[in-house]
């Protein structure tokens, strides 16, 4: 990571090795990414936007982009100028990995980004023999889910295989430090951190009060 986010990353720093063409360099904490110049060309981010969350195309004094991509507001934007994975493509990728875990002493995984199309992703590679570590799977639960998709989350909540289980959520209430996205009682060493993720007007207690009491009915 870098000293001071007065000296924001450059996607320059990666170019070199992406010999010039795009790539995307997301960081372990998934808040956090580090895009190509030719990436930022031809997702068409030529400087800031402005986002419904605590997100941020960094750019440098001449407000261009310097590549620094702060949470998933700004990474979508990128991300999704990629091209698509196949089906296919995408269960080779996750079954490997898992292997690639297990072959390292790995045996349990908290999956932390789980949604009801996961369900059918896990009993897929049970069936065919790729669930090289156990699993557990929360739901993907921000503020601003619908009331829907948390009564929905709450009906599969005992969903469960031979090497996985969900019944858990995870719960958002802001990013990380490392970029002052996340929310603090004082500021920052860089005088960040006392903006919320999400802002009062689109986020709601509702769902998180009454989560609890949906799971325990169902």
């Amino acid at each position: 990571m870098w000293t001071s986010r007065s000296r924001p990353l450059s996607g320059e720093l990666i170019a070199e090795a992406a010999g010039g063409g795009p790539a995307v360099l997301t960081f372990i904490d998934f808040h956090t990414a580090l895009a190509t110049p030719r990436a930022l060309e031809l997702a068409g981010v030529v400087g800031p936007r402005t986002f419904s969350e605590h997100a941020e195309i960094v750019v440098d004094g001449a407000g261009a982009p310097t590549g620094e991509l702060r949470e998933r507001g700004a990474m979508d934007i990128v991300h999704g100028a990629m091209p698509a994975l196949s089906a296919a493509e995408r269960y080779a990728i996750q079954a490997d990995q898992l292997k690639r875990f297990a072959a390292t002493g790995i045996t349990g995984l908290h999956g932390m980004d789980g949604t009801l199309e996961t369900l059918d992703v896990l009993r897929e590679l049970e069936a065919n023999g790729d669930l090289a570590t156990r699993m557990v799977m929360p739901f993907w639960s921000q503020p601003d889910t619908p009331e829907e998709t948390w009564a929905e989350y709450a009906r599969h909540r005992t969903e469960k295989g031979e090497r996985w289980r969900m019944g858990v959520a995870k719960r958002f209430i802001d990013g990380v430090i490392d970029t002052g996205t996340g929310w603090l009682f004082e500021p920052d060493s860089e005088g960040d951190g006392l903006s919320p993720f999400w802002p009062t007007s689109t986020s709601t207690s509702a769902p998180w009060t009454s989560w609890p009491t949906r799971a325990s009915r169902s």
